[in-house]
């Protein structure tokens, strides 16, 4: 399974954690895992950022789509850096 979500605890843990709390995403492929972990935080009413230089596609075109896509929704774009300045 692709979405983080399909497991019932994801929802669960995310509901434990302040909902002011901004959640760094990034991994492989962007088109998929990335962007349903992505959407699905956003559909929670969660802050998100997408940390672009630590996300690969298999298809460039989708995954500008979909990070397109994710900006549209409400995430934010962020690189390893600013979210590493970020956090501590």
């Amino acid at each position: 399974m692709l979405d983080v979500f399909s497991n019932p605890h994801t929802n669960a843990i995310v509901e434990k954690l302040a909902r002011d709390a901004e959640f760094i995403v990034f991994g492989v492929v962007t088109e998929y895992c990335v962007g349903l972990a992505a959407k699905g935080l956003l559909d929670r009413g969660r802050k998100v950022a997408i940390v672009t230089d630590a996300i690969e596609t298999l298809k460039a075109d989708e995954g500008h789509r979909t990070v397109s896509e994710l900006t549209g929704l409400g995430a934010r774009l962020t690189t390893t850096d600013e979210a590493l300045a970020a956090i501590v």
